[in-house]
């Protein structure tokens, strides 16, 4: 808990410029100095160093005979800067230290201006405390409890279209499964449900809270929904009409039928009637000869009776979900390049605000090579006399999304290629725009399915001398034939002395970088034996300087 309460106090704008003094004398770097032995009983938690107010108001209390109301009178002092009470305060400690301690003047006065430096970015302990348990119970509960933990997390951010996908990510990350939502298990909010988490109902598009509540009511009511016509028949058409059926369908709500979306989305038509046909027989009072024979379940829950039709292509699928849920949920069009975006991105959409901080100003140091998707696409135009074109949209990638912005000069050259759903690798300067939001702006776009061609630089193998045969050799050449392309391929020989031989392969054994490529000839040469190295420098071609800063300028 003083670690936390501490970590908490300090991790603010005044304080952060002594977490490496602290960090250091913690872990016994440095030694920790005290100005007076008086001090080091108030400081000894905090490693010598002022961290909390409470602790001015004790030095000024134990060295100068202070009251605590006095101590918090010059606390406030410090903090406000004021040079009149400054020197007041001054006085009364010096003073109070020769009179209480027989400290002298001089040493008093330099413990006074070392309490004044820490001071001026002092935080509350007491407050810091607070915030210190709940941040442990909440590390507690993520810790012991994810599902659960996460769950909440999202439902907290189910409005949030730019926090949920992050927060969707680290879930992921953490190995809790986030599935889609279901008419017979979800409920409004996320919910947790044997170490995975099913999607809320109300974050889907077009189904609104009073949706959710009559659907889960009737469930709760009469058991679970046996298959889509058998919810029409049960759900009032007033509450779940047409337009939320579709979303629940499109977003995976009903693939415990086990029948695929595309028909079942073709087959609303024939349950909405059913339904309706349904309706009718009770309202008169009608009775069938299924219903004597005990069989009118059979033959009117069937959804057996659905039109037959082609599924959706994943593509299709997956794209029916971002329009619902803001993301996607049952894969991501990217997984196919997960290999190419980990192997040959520079960054990380997530990581791009860290690049900006540690580029601190040096536009050489804010260059990026990221790929995503195009999302959002505008096609827009400068506001000149002569207006120009130039495109915005939105790059995301499998755990973020950052906007993204195409001037003029460049339009032109990526035009084809700018179309939402495009999976592309971007080469860029990563700035904050008006908004003083992250923004790439692209000077070079490319089809991410082109990205091994032209950035990885070299494929290396990795072999001993105990392993290496003219057989293997003979292998790899028979491997490399059938990936060829641009990218040379090196083989690297740690001879059993410790010394490394180094042999490149001619220009007929060029290969085309790419996860077959790599799991073939480790399967052939073993896990890690395979390295592929891509270009350091983000863009293929160094962009021109800008005259002007970018935004539409």
């Amino acid at each position: 808990m003083e670690d936390i309460i501490a970590i908490l106090a300090l991790y603010r704008p005044g304080p952060m410029q002594f977490i490496p003094l602290y960090t250091k004398r913690k872990h016994g770097h440095e030694k920790v100095q005290y100005d007076h032995p008086i001090l080091e009983p108030i400081l000894k938690e905090t490693n010598g160093i002022i961290v909390y107010q409470e602790q001015i108001q004790q030095a000024a209390r134990d060295l100068a005979g202070f009251s605590l109301g006095e101590g918090d009178i010059l606390r406030r002092a410090m903090g406000k800067k004021k040079p009149e009470e400054m020197a007041k305060q001054r006085g009364n400690f010096v003073e109070g230290c020769a009179r209480v301690n027989k400290i002298p003047k001089a040493q008093a006065e330099r413990i006074f201006d070392n309490i004044e430096k820490f001071a001026e970015y002092g935080f509350n302990k007491s407050h810091s405390t607070a915030y210190g348990f709940i941040s442990y119970q909440t590390a507690y509960l993520k810790a012991h409890y994810p599902a659960e933990f996460m769950a909440s997390l999202l439902s907290s951010e189910m409005g949030n279209p730019d926090k949920l996908p992050i927060v969707l990510a680290e879930t992921r990350e953490m190995g809790t499964e986030v599935r889609p939502p279901s008419v017979n298990e979800s409920i409004a909010r996320f919910r947790p449900v044997n170490g995975s988490i099913l999607f809320g109902m109300a974050g889907v598009k077009n189904v609104g809270a009073g949706a959710v509540e009559a659907l889960v009511k009737e469930r709760e009511a009469n058991g679970p929904f046996k298959g889509l016509i058998d919810f029409c028949q049960r759900i009032d058409s007033r509450e779940v009409n047409r337009k939320t059926i579709e979303s629940l369908i499109k977003c995976g709500a009903f693939d415990f039928t086990g029948i695929h979306r595309a028909r079942l989305f073709e087959g609303i038509e024939t349950a909405m009637g059913r339904a309706a046909e349904a309706a009718r027989d009770r309202a008169s009072g009608q009775t069938s000869m299924f219903d004597m024979l005990g069989t009118a379940e059979q033959k009117s829950d069937s959804d057996e009776e659905l039109p037959e039709i082609e599924p959706w292509h994943e593509s299709e699928m997956l794209a029916a979900e971002k329009e619902l849920i803001g993301f996607y949920i049952s894969g991501h069009p990217l997984a196919a390049f997960e290999w190419t975006l980990s192997t040959l991105a520079l960054q990380r959409i997530s990581g791009l605000a860290d690049v900006l901080e540690t580029a601190g100003g040096d536009e050489s140091k804010a260059y990026v090579r990221v790929g995503g998707l195009i999302d959002k696409y505008r096609k827009v135009f400068t506001k000149k006399d002569d207006p120009r074109p130039y495109a915005r949209f939105a790059l995301e990638g499998l755990e973020s999304s950052v906007n993204a912005v195409v001037w003029p000069d460049d339009f032109p050259k990526f035009e084809k290629i700018l179309e939402d759903g495009n999976a592309v690798m971007a080469t860029g300067k990563v700035v904050r725009d008006f908004r003083d939001e992250i923004e790439v702006q692209i000077s070079e776009l490319f089809p991410l399915a082109n990205a091994p061609a032209l950035f990885a630089e070299k494929v290396s193998l990795h072999m001993t001398e105990a392993s290496l045969s003219p057989a293997k050799l003979q292998a790899i050449k028979k491997i490399a034939a059938g990936y060829p392309g641009p990218t040379p391929l090196n083989i690297c020989i740690l001879l059993d002395s410790g010394e490394k031989i180094f042999i490149k392969a001619d220009r007929h054994s060029q290969v085309t970088a790419s996860p077959e490529l790599v799991q073939t000839l480790e399967e052939l040469l073993g896990e890690d034996a395979v390295y592929v190295g891509a270009r350091a420098q983000p863009f293929l071609r160094e962009p021109p300087r800008r005259r002007f800063g970018g935004r539409g300028k």
